[in-house]
């Protein structure tokens, strides 16, 4: 550029640019790192030469960028992102680890093993030494929290202080401690966890047995009653899932933006996989909370034009449960819906119908959840007996309640009289 005085364009911009921004803000990539390019592709038409304006300002403005110029265009990316500027000492590793968080940046925490196995010591009591001579995994205490790198590739670029007391290695079976934590809760913990072999046998040696004063009868009833309640909570969560969650794959393991990823998956596959159908706006994309602009149950247009309804789920880890709502059933049994699953079939990620009928009859067991107000003999009568008719053609029936009442009609065992007058139906042999 040959003026006397030059502009600064640390952070020019055209009209092209803001459209594109817009886009990427609109389809909720707002918190994605993005860059911009100049580069050339090729001649079009088949040209011999091409004509490209504006390259002398580029190569200008490269050739005598600043220190403040950079420096211009850092704060300004700082303020839209609430960092602090410059970037220098302890602000610097602060302002990585908050870049680390975010999506669309190549940087990742992965542990400093080096310095966690030099600087622990294993674990010397008396009880972890028998214990330890048939068993896994082997103990070591650490000084601290479990030191962390920030890497970019192949390189460290700083290491953390995370705010993890323990980190489990399976490929040399050793489990780290913070020695400054208290390590029975820590065990417990530890023990009630998928992932690392140790389990609530390993922590009653290391830490009850001899210790003590409650009997084993008391411990083994705790035990019961402990399981009791994962049992019901397990059951809540899954009946809640079954009224309110109407997407994601069906692990209840999975976190909600796990769940909100394996539907937005799924809706893209079928998107790529049916090109002539025509889908709701939003189908396969997020809302700018981050949840899906569709759901499991959409109507969509087939490549003739006519609305069909479908059900799109996700099930790629197939040896877990799967889970159908009231509103899927209901889409699919009474609307006839498509129930179409993205799964592994023939050893490939692929979207495959599954008839209805084989919903249930291909199946080896089912679990329904149903609320017994279904069943209210003054509002539905004869409810009772017409669900128990269905049920007589059923083997290997169990009945789980989560917590039995006992009716005011109950009659005390000493109360009971032969004289009372009884009704005997007639038994069939398929009757239960």
């Amino acid at each position: 550029m040959k003026t006397e005085e030059k502009l600064n364009m640390t952070m020019l911009c055209d009209f092209y640019e803001l459209t594109m921004g817009n886009g990427y803000f609109e389809s909720g990539y707002k918190d994605h790192i993005t860059y911009f390019d100049v580069f050339f592709r090729r001649v079009p038409d088949g040209g011999g030469f091409a004509i490209a304006a504006g390259l002398e300002q580029l190569i200008d403005y490269i050739e005598n960028l600043t220190t403040s110029d950079i420096n211009n265009g850092l704060s300004f990316v700082c303020s839209k992102l609430d960092l602090t500027f410059p970037l220098v000492g302890d602000n610097q590793v602060e302002t990585i680890k908050i870049l680390s968080e975010k999506t669309g940046v190549n940087i990742k925490k992965n542990i400093n093993l080096v310095e966690l196995s030099s600087l622990s010591r294993e674990w010397d009591s008396s009880e972890y030494t028998t214990w330890i001579q048939n068993h896994n995994p082997h103990i070591y205490f650490y000084d601290g929290n479990m030191p962390y790198f920030l890497d970019y590739g192949n390189i460290h670029i700083c290491q953390i202080a995370s705010d993890k007391d323990y980190h489990y290695e399976p490929s040399s079976k050793k489990l780290y401690i913070n020695r400054n934590v208290e390590l029975t809760p820590l065990l417990f913990s530890l023990a009630t966890q998928q992932g690392i072999p140790f389990d609530t046998n390993d922590y009653r040696i290391l830490c009850m047995d001899g210790k003590v004063s409650v009997s084993k009868d008391e411990i083994a009833a705790k035990n019961e009653e402990i399981k009791s309640l994962k049992s019901r909570v397990e059951e809540l969560e899954r009946l809640l899932n079954g009224r309110n969650v109407h997407f994601g794959e069906t692990s209840s393991g999975l976190s909600k933006k796990d769940q909100y990823a394996a539907l937005i998956e799924a809706q893209q596959a079928l998107k790529s996989k049916r090109p002539d159908w025509n889908f709701p706006i939003g189908f396969g994309e997020r809302n700018d909370d981050g949840t899906p602009s569709c759901f499991t149950v959409e109507t969509v247009q087939n490549e003739e034009g006519n609305n069909m309804e479908i059900v799109i789920k996700s099930y790629k880890k197939t040896d877990e449960r799967f889970h159908i709502n009231p509103e899927e059933w209901e889409a699919v049994v009474k609307l006839r819906a498509k129930l179409l699953v993205y799964t592994y079939f023939k050893g490939e990620l692929d979207i495959v119908e599954i008839p209805k009928d084989e919903l249930v009859r291909k199946q080896s067991s089912i679990q329904i959840s149903f609320d017994t107000s279904n069943l209210d003999e003054e509002k539905y009568p004869n409810k009772i007996s017409e669900f128990a008719s269905i049920l007589r053609y059923f083997q290997q029936i169990t009945f789980d309640f989560n917590q039995f009442h006992i009716s005011k009609d109950a009659v005390k065992v000493k109360d009971i009289s032969s004289k009372r007058d009884l009704t005997i139906t007639s038994a069939e042999d398929e009757d239960i």
